[in-house]
């Protein structure tokens, strides 16, 4: 669906095939690929967090040293959920902000004016972020920093009428879509009944649809960066903030400790520096683009990171810590991932004692059918005490003390 991302990231790029958010939920995972920190550090737990938090964290993201070190910055779209329009973001030249999901007709705060934008956001944002690049021209021997977040395709996704009439790719059910028997699952999923494949597809075809749209604008963005010349001296990163399930286990939306919530699109495409049509297989999470900006613009750190430098081919993990704190009826949770497996732990929020364990081999079960901690089988179970000590270790790491 996405095929000029495709062209200018994959083949131009990078793909990183094991890349995950390690808080699955949109504030806190934007949070952590500005600061790169996982969010017990940066302080931003969910998306409900109350704008003194939110301001708090802006001294550690990137933009705040890109501009005391010369560039121009701009944001443009999605930025901390509940930021109000009445407050400017610290450390950008240029924004537009919002804090609804919005696709059109809600207000903006807009370079410090707030202001009702009518025009669809995704081509609003491609609007604006072409005008950024074409006014760096006029100052082009100095460096900019542009984070540009769509709101697509995040529901309910409202698609151009130019749009209406693309074709989707028809849904292919996977096993974790029909599964019926959950017993092996915690309360939370096991009270859900499954989703009809009707029911997904009301919300998948305008999703996909919207996504269209947004690849179009990735294409504008990265013509207008080649015309200017500009394409062969910029580091371009492609992410998503969450995965997202459409009825795997019988849930929707993400904040689960299942794959299709947890594994995010991940390119990086910069000339000479990284190799174009390139794979790489390590284990990588969303805090590790703020060290590798860092690293890319050849500046020091305000702290120490969680994260890693992708561009350090020697930088490796075997596991990654992931963390999410209640939202709805999706209960807090943490977990350690490796390529070959997961472990989840629910914690009571009142007694912050353990309450379920999930433990998959996801190597062998990736649509994670088989919990083997609840599969009536003692003998395939993990050294759960082994597991539980590093998890109680990982809860509270910073910087080198973070899974490597």
């Amino acid at each position: 669906m996405m095929p000029d991302v495709e062209r200018w990231f994959g083949a131009g790029g990078t793909r990183f095939e094991n890349a995950f958010a390690t808080t699955p939920a949109c504030c806190p995972a934007r949070a952590s690929i500005l600061t790169g920190l996982y969010a017990h550090n940066h302080g931003i737990l969910t998306n409900r967090e109350n704008p003194d938090i939110l301001a708090a964290a802006e001294p550690l993201m990137v933009q705040r040293a890109l501009r005391n070190d010369g560039y121009r910055t701009a944001l443009f779209g999605k930025y901390l959920n509940n930021w109000p329009n009445e407050r400017d973001p610290a450390n950008f030249d240029r924004w537009a902000t919002t804090p609804f999901v919005a696709f059109g007709g809600e207000e903006w705060n807009v370079d410090g004016s707030v202001r009702k934008v009518t025009q669809n956001s995704t081509s609003f944002l491609g609007d604006l972020s072409i005008s950024f690049l074409r006014n760096r021209e006029r100052e082009d021997a100095r460096p900019w920093f542009l984070d540009l977040a769509f709101m697509a395709p995040h529901l309910p996704a409202t698609v151009e009428p130019r749009y209406l009439d693309v074709v989707v790719p028809p849904l292919e059910p996977t096993s974790a879509m029909l599964e019926v028997d959950r017993s092996d699952k915690p309360g939370y999923v096991r009270r859900r009944h499954l989703r009809s494949l009707v029911d997904i597809e009301l919300r998948r075809v305008p999703a996909l649809r919207s996504l269209v749209a947004v690849d179009d604008q990735v294409d504008r963005v990265m013509r207008a960066l080649k015309e200017m010349g500009e394409l062969q001296n910029t580091v371009a990163i492609f992410v998503s903030d969450n995965g997202y399930l459409w009825g795997e286990h019988g849930r929707s939306r993400k904040a689960a400790p299942y794959l299709p919530a947890i594994e995010v699109p991940l390119y990086v495409r910069w000339p000479g520096h990284v190799a174009a049509g390139g794979i790489d297989t390590r284990l990588v999470g969303s805090l590790d683009i703020g060290p590798t900006m860092f690293a890319a613009a050849g500046l020091e750190a305000p702290s120490a990171f969680d994260g890693r430098n992708l561009l350090d081919r020697t930088s490796d993990r075997a596991g990654l810590l992931l963390e999410s704190w209640r939202i709805s009826d999706e209960p807090s949770w943490t977990a350690v991932l490796t390529k070959s497996w997961i472990y989840v732990e629910y914690v009571s929020d009142r007694t912050k004692e353990v309450t379920f364990r999930e433990y998959y081999r996801i190597r062998g079960d990736p649509y994670q059918l088989v919990n083997l901690l609840h599969d009536g089988d003692d003998a395939n179970d993990p050294n759960v005490a082994r597991l539980a000590a590093l998890l109680a270790r990982l809860r509270s790491c910073a910087g080198a003390q973070c899974p490597g």
